[in-house]
């Protein structure tokens, strides 16, 4: 009997040595995981909470803006400006005899901000795009979040167009 509590101390210690270690740990990180739980709940509230962002359409081969509602989900205005630009015509928008140029089926593969630039990354189906889809593009992004020169890429691939001068 005495062997066998020989070999239990040193898993006790070990045990009494986690237990504290751990407490101590919950101890300092306590406020920290209290902010955490905290800013979870703040989100959760905000989960229906949308952005209207004023998107590029034609009338009549007019460029006319019209109010595009979308889900915020914690997502920035650069975004959401650029799912809009994408966005198919709404039922109503059709109703009032607007257009979209950009093609249908148009994916954002991404977007970012560098070195002054806004970089918007779309799907393959932007390179039979016309010269309106990308002025649409540009210029409901430069409504959303002014002040930035925007440059294209298909697929990765940066392309050059005059977009600026159609303006």
């Amino acid at each position: 009997m005495g062997d066998r509590n020989k070999r239990i101390w040193p898993f006790l210690l070990l045990l009494a040595f986690t237990a504290a270690l751990s407490a101590a740990v919950l101890f300092i990180r306590f406020p920290y995981i209290i902010s955490l739980v905290a800013e979870y709940k703040s989100n959760e509230a905000d989960t229906n909470a949308t952005l209207e962002i004023e998107r590029a359409l034609f009338k009549d081969g007019e460029e006319v803006f019209s109010p595009y509602a979308l889900k915020e989900w914690g997502r920035d205005t650069l975004h959401l400006a650029a799912e809009a630009a994408i966005a198919p015509v709404t039922s109503k928008e059709k109703a009032e005899g607007l257009v979209s140029y950009v093609p249908k089926k148009t994916r954002l593969i991404g977007i970012s901000e560098r070195d002054g630039y806004i970089f918007i990354n779309l799907s393959d189906e932007m390179e039979k795009a016309s010269e309106e889809a990308f002025k649409a593009i540009e210029d409901t992004i430069m409504r959303a979040v002014p002040s930035k020169a925007l440059r294209f890429l298909i697929e990765g691939e940066e392309i050059e167009l005059p977009v600026n001068s159609l303006n």
